[in-house]
């Protein structure tokens, strides 16, 4: 299955299920991963199979390229597996709602050049 998301609406993300997906060269592809309930450390990873891109992670809403507040974590397109853990302990997880009954993570790829690759969110309640 390849899963490409819309400017508008980010593609949802299902725990521990890894998706193929692509972004046309300096446009910006959006992710998204609810989680529900309590949950253990998130893991969002991005193997690139082609192109470079660079993958930007917000606990608060869609990453904005070049704004540094619209997002948390960065990894830039020198790296062929991108990877950003978000450990349950860290003041930052699951910091978008009050009840922490419900977490949103929102993930960026902004493509340097034409990619393709493979994205996987998970945490330690995913049943793979």
């Amino acid at each position: 299955m390849s899963i490409v998301a819309t400017w508008g609406r980010p593609t949802a993300l299902a725990d521990g299920d890894p998706q193929s997906g692509s972004v046309a060269k300096h446009q910006m592809r959006y992710y998204v991963l609810t989680m529900y309930g309590n949950h253990d450390d998130v893991s969002i990873r991005v193997a690139t199979l082609s192109g470079m891109m660079d993958m930007y992670v917000s606990e608060t809403d869609k990453p904005i390229r070049g704004n540094h507040s619209t997002y948390q974590f960065f990894r830039p397109y020198t790296l062929a597996s991108k990877s950003v853990m978000i450990r349950a302990n860290q003041n930052s997880h699951c910091t978008n709602r009050d009840d922490r009954s419900i977490c949103v993570y929102y993930v960026g790829i902004w493509g340097h050049s034409k990619s393709e690759f493979t994205i996987t969110a998970s945490s330690g309640n995913a049943t793979t």
